[in-house]
């Protein structure tokens, strides 16, 4: 998802992942407020989606500009009539405290993760390496990784580590139509089928010997030195 900033509920795309809306006190026409005094009078409130049970939750809006709560499973045979903890939701006058205050709250309530502040850093951290979301988005292919990673190996910075972002797994669009022009918003909204390779990371190799994902990363890990 890239980040948005926008004014009307109208504007929020679909599959928006996380919410933070400003909030300002209105003041006269005449009055005169310095900009220390408008600040202190402007509040955040933060709308995270949460997972609940088999559901996940995004937001989008609409052009009425009302803001919608979308909860699905992914699967129609998954169904339900009503959720209790689809969305949290939190404010405060820092948004950074936010944040993290947020998740601190969502980490003692949920149980199913931990904020950073008590994880344990990997020891790869210390390594240099490269995620292929910047360079290709969802459109990452084999050919890509490996012409990137050898710009990096003749530039003298050769990775240690590479994440294949999404991109390469098996999904589904039913917003968008081929041969149709695409609907802004809507290139977020692919759905995961599988947790398997795709077209592209078959037969991936200049002489087709790398017929799925598992070869493609055995050959580029030892052609590249990654870890």
């Amino acid at each position: 998802m890239i980040p948005r900033v926008g004014k009307s509920g109208s504007e929020i795309p679909m599959e928006t992942q996380m919410l933070l809306l400003e909030v300002r006190e209105e003041f006269g026409l005449y009055d005169e407020v310095s900009s220390d005094a408008a600040a202190e009078n402007t509040f955040y409130i933060l709308l995270l989606p949460v997972l609940e049970g088999q559901f996940r939750t995004s937001f989008q809006g609409t052009p009425e500009n009302e803001l919608q709560f979308c909860i699905e499973s992914g699967d129609a045979s998954v169904q339900t009539l009503q959720v209790h903890e689809a969305v949290f939701v939190n404010s405060g006058d820092n948004p950074y405290e936010l944040f993290k205050d947020s998740i601190k709250i969502l980490e003692k309530h949920r149980g199913t993760f931990s904020h950073l502040e008590n994880k344990k850093i990997p020891a790869h951290l210390d390594w240099f390496g490269w995620c292929t979301w910047d360079a290709f988005y969802t459109e990452v292919n084999p050919q890509g990784i490996k012409e990137g990673l050898q710009s990096f190996l003749e530039g003298g910075c050769a990775p240690k580590f590479l994440i294949i972002d999404d991109g390469w797994q098996q999904t589904v669009n039913e917003f968008q139509k081929e041969g149709e022009p695409l609907i802004e918003g809507t290139q977020f909204a692919a759905r995961l089928v599988d947790i398997k390779e795709n077209s592209k990371f078959k037969c991936s190799g200049s002489d087709n010997i790398c017929t799925d994902l598992h070869e493609f990363i055995d050959d580029i890990k030892e052609k590249y030195g990654l870890k």
